[in-house]
């Protein structure tokens, strides 16, 4: 039986492959629009902890980094930047939320800094050294553990 190079009826031969597979293909990233700022990247520093007294947090190296546009910590955006408001519930003891840890990580991935570069190795890279000073304190994972007398609180004023 003799080779046919035709396709089966009704399927067409796809067009956007050869883009993708010679690279010449454009995504987000690669979009430059004129007139308007370059978009910046960013990249969250977060505790590995789920439970700690952040002590200091050291930016001045990822600062210096070329390319590094800022890098922040709660204790420079605090003042300028209310508390996160969440949903009111009836008699619910609500404690204050910044969106970075404000003194105390209250649980493992939780924002303590950010650094905005121009690219996002840049940014990877000035998130690498940052340095933060943690001291542990004792976690409870068990919620029944929680509430025995002496459990660790993540809010001391509750």
């Amino acid at each position: 039986m003799p080779h046919s190079s035709t396709l089966p009826a009704g399927f067409e031969r796809r067009r956007e492959d050869y883009g993708l597979i010679t690279g010449h293909s454009r995504y987000v990233d690669d979009l430059k629009p004129a007139g308007r700022p370059v978009p910046l990247h960013m990249v969250v520093v977060r505790s590995p902890y789920a439970h700690a007294i952040i002590k200091e947090i050291q930016l001045d190296a990822a600062r210096a980094l070329p390319g590094v546009v800022a890098a922040f910590a709660s204790a420079e955006l605090v003042s300028g930047m209310p508390p996160m408001d969440s949903f009111p519930v009836p008699g619910m003891k609500k404690p204050e939320r910044r969106p970075l840890a404000v003194g105390r990580a209250r649980y493992v991935g939780d924002p303590v800094a950010i650094v905005l570069a121009e690219d996002l190795y840049t940014a990877l890279d000035a998130h690498d050294m940052v340095e933060v000073g943690y001291e542990p304190m004792q976690a409870v994972t068990d919620p029944e553990q929680s509430v025995n007398v002496g459990a660790p609180l993540l809010y001391e004023e509750f």
